[in-house]
Protein backbone atom coordinates (compact mmCIF):
# COMPACT_ATOMS: atom_id res chain seq x y z
CA UNK A 1 0.00 0.00 0.00
CA UNK A 2 1.55 3.22 -0.92
CA UNK A 3 1.23 6.69 -2.35
CA UNK A 4 2.07 5.50 -5.33
CA UNK A 5 -1.39 4.99 -6.17
CA UNK A 6 -2.35 7.86 -5.98
CA UNK A 7 0.13 9.10 -9.18
CA UNK A 8 -1.72 7.54 -12.38
CA UNK A 9 -0.04 6.99 -15.33
CA UNK A 10 -1.55 8.69 -18.16
CA UNK A 11 -2.09 6.77 -21.35
CA UNK A 12 0.26 4.22 -20.44
CA UNK A 13 -0.29 1.07 -22.80
CA UNK A 14 -1.29 -2.00 -21.26
CA UNK A 15 1.58 -4.64 -19.75
CA UNK A 16 1.39 -7.36 -22.46
CA UNK A 17 2.87 -10.26 -20.10
CA UNK A 18 0.53 -10.02 -18.00
CA UNK A 19 -2.42 -13.08 -18.07
CA UNK A 20 -5.16 -13.06 -16.27
CA UNK A 21 -7.52 -15.63 -15.22
CA UNK A 22 -11.01 -14.98 -14.93
CA UNK A 23 -11.68 -13.17 -12.22
CA UNK A 24 -14.94 -13.02 -9.27
CA UNK A 25 -14.82 -9.50 -8.73
CA UNK A 26 -17.77 -7.18 -6.60
CA UNK A 27 -17.98 -3.47 -7.78
CA UNK A 28 -19.23 -1.35 -4.73
CA UNK A 29 -20.41 1.60 -6.27
CA UNK A 30 -23.74 3.90 -5.47
CA UNK A 31 -23.54 5.93 -8.97
CA UNK A 32 -25.22 3.83 -11.85
CA UNK A 33 -23.00 5.13 -14.26
CA UNK A 34 -20.08 4.44 -12.62
CA UNK A 35 -21.40 0.76 -12.14
CA UNK A 36 -22.06 0.25 -15.96
CA UNK A 37 -18.60 2.01 -16.34
CA UNK A 38 -16.74 -0.34 -14.42
CA UNK A 39 -18.64 -3.31 -15.66
CA UNK A 40 -17.79 -2.34 -19.04
CA UNK A 41 -14.00 -1.89 -18.08
CA UNK A 42 -13.79 -4.98 -16.21
CA UNK A 43 -15.50 -7.27 -19.25
CA UNK A 44 -13.89 -5.57 -21.83
CA UNK A 45 -10.23 -5.83 -20.21
CA UNK A 46 -10.42 -9.13 -18.30
CA UNK A 47 -12.55 -11.26 -20.57
CA UNK A 48 -14.57 -14.32 -18.75
CA UNK A 49 -14.25 -12.18 -15.40
CA UNK A 50 -17.68 -12.24 -13.32
CA UNK A 51 -18.33 -8.97 -11.87
CA UNK A 52 -21.47 -8.08 -9.74
CA UNK A 53 -22.53 -4.88 -8.11
CA UNK A 54 -23.26 -3.78 -4.75
CA UNK A 55 -25.35 -0.44 -4.74
CA UNK A 56 -23.84 0.00 -1.25
CA UNK A 57 -21.27 -1.34 1.74
CA UNK A 58 -24.23 -3.15 3.57
CA UNK A 59 -25.20 -4.74 0.58
CA UNK A 60 -21.79 -5.66 -0.22
CA UNK A 61 -21.24 -6.97 3.10
CA UNK A 62 -24.28 -9.28 2.49
CA UNK A 63 -23.53 -10.46 -0.95
CA UNK A 64 -19.73 -11.34 0.20
CA UNK A 65 -21.11 -13.37 3.24
CA UNK A 66 -23.30 -15.33 0.26
CA UNK A 67 -21.45 -15.68 -2.77
CA UNK A 68 -16.99 -15.72 -3.27
CA UNK A 69 -15.09 -13.26 -4.62
CA UNK A 70 -11.50 -12.97 -5.88
CA UNK A 71 -11.29 -8.75 -5.62
CA UNK A 72 -13.73 -5.90 -4.24
CA UNK A 73 -13.16 -2.51 -5.66
CA UNK A 74 -14.66 -0.39 -2.94
CA UNK A 75 -16.09 3.14 -3.52
CA UNK A 76 -15.90 5.06 -0.06
CA UNK A 77 -18.65 7.64 -0.31
CA UNK A 78 -22.05 5.87 -0.30
CA UNK A 79 -25.19 5.94 1.56
CA UNK A 80 -26.36 3.31 4.52
CA UNK A 81 -22.55 2.18 4.53
CA UNK A 82 -19.78 3.79 2.98
CA UNK A 83 -16.25 1.77 1.81
CA UNK A 84 -14.50 2.46 5.43
CA UNK A 85 -17.07 0.89 7.80
CA UNK A 86 -18.08 -2.14 4.39
CA UNK A 87 -14.12 -2.93 4.35
CA UNK A 88 -13.80 -3.27 8.16
CA UNK A 89 -17.13 -5.25 8.45
CA UNK A 90 -15.32 -7.46 5.78
CA UNK A 91 -11.99 -7.81 7.70
CA UNK A 92 -13.65 -8.77 10.99
CA UNK A 93 -15.72 -11.90 9.46
CA UNK A 94 -15.77 -15.57 10.67
CA UNK A 95 -14.16 -16.54 8.18
CA UNK A 96 -10.63 -15.99 7.32
CA UNK A 97 -11.15 -16.54 3.19
CA UNK A 98 -13.75 -13.88 3.06
CA UNK A 99 -12.23 -11.78 5.18
CA UNK A 100 -8.83 -11.38 3.43
CA UNK A 101 -10.35 -10.60 -0.10
CA UNK A 102 -8.14 -8.35 -1.59
CA UNK A 103 -10.22 -4.59 -1.41
CA UNK A 104 -9.25 -1.89 -3.69
CA UNK A 105 -10.34 1.37 -2.49
CA UNK A 106 -11.84 4.01 -5.19
CA UNK A 107 -12.21 7.51 -4.47
CA UNK A 108 -12.52 10.99 -6.10
CA UNK A 109 -9.66 12.52 -4.51
CA UNK A 110 -6.77 11.08 -2.76
CA UNK A 111 -4.93 12.52 -0.07
CA UNK A 112 -2.76 11.24 2.40
CA UNK A 113 -4.84 11.32 5.11
CA UNK A 114 -7.43 9.09 2.75
CA UNK A 115 -4.87 6.41 2.01
CA UNK A 116 -4.20 6.22 5.99
CA UNK A 117 -7.88 5.29 6.57
CA UNK A 118 -8.35 3.16 3.49
CA UNK A 119 -5.12 1.64 5.08
CA UNK A 120 -6.67 1.51 7.99
CA UNK A 121 -10.23 0.46 6.85
CA UNK A 122 -8.25 -3.19 5.88
CA UNK A 123 -8.06 -1.65 2.13
CA UNK A 124 -5.16 -3.34 0.21
CA UNK A 125 -4.99 -0.38 -2.24
CA UNK A 126 -6.69 2.94 -3.31
CA UNK A 127 -6.41 4.82 -6.53
CA UNK A 128 -8.65 8.00 -7.94
CA UNK A 129 -11.34 7.93 -9.50
CA UNK A 130 -11.68 8.32 -13.21
CA UNK A 131 -9.09 5.73 -13.24
CA UNK A 132 -7.01 5.04 -16.13
CA UNK A 133 -7.10 1.34 -17.45
CA UNK A 134 -3.35 0.54 -16.87
CA UNK A 135 -3.53 1.74 -13.29
CA UNK A 136 -6.55 -0.58 -12.07
CA UNK A 137 -5.03 -3.09 -14.18
CA UNK A 138 -2.11 -3.40 -12.49
CA UNK A 139 -3.69 -3.07 -9.31
CA UNK A 140 -6.22 -5.72 -10.18
CA UNK A 141 -3.14 -7.99 -10.96
CA UNK A 142 -0.55 -6.67 -8.39
CA UNK A 143 -3.55 -8.34 -5.38
CA UNK A 144 -4.81 -11.49 -7.51
CA UNK A 145 -1.21 -12.55 -8.66
CA UNK A 146 -1.69 -15.45 -5.83
CA UNK A 147 -4.08 -16.89 -8.03
CA UNK A 148 -2.56 -16.65 -11.70
CA UNK A 149 0.22 -19.01 -10.12
CA UNK A 150 -1.79 -21.44 -8.61
CA UNK A 151 -3.73 -21.86 -12.31
CA UNK A 152 -0.43 -21.46 -14.40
Amino acid sequence: FGKARALQKENAPVSPERHYQPLRILVVEDNNFNQLLAREFLNMHLPDSKVSIAENGKIALEQVNQQKFDLILMDIKMPIMNGYEASKAIRALDNPKKAMIPIIGLTAHIVPEQLEKCQEAGMNDCISKPFDMETLLDCIYKHTIHLHEHQS
